[in-house]
């Protein structure tokens, strides 16, 4: 795994669990990851959408440290 990556573990993790924790409580934190609300297709789009966003600023951040 390069360093872009490591940059992706922690939101993806928290994405699982904000899932998890608002399928078993019925809310969710965010109106981008509300199931009920919006279904799970534009979920994982808005999901994807974030995850490019942090894998695009980390390469930027490692470019400018190199």
């Amino acid at each position: 795994m390069n360093q872009t990556g490591y940059f992706l573990i922690f939101p993806v993790l928290y994405l699982v669990y904000i899932l998890l924790m608002g399928h078993r409580t019925g809310h969710y934190p965010y109106p981008f990851v509300s199931v009920p609300e919006i279904g799970y297709p534009s979920v994982w789009r808005n999901a994807l959408c974030i995850a490019l966003a942090f894998a695009l600023l980390s390469m930027l951040l490692i470019y400018l440290k190199s």
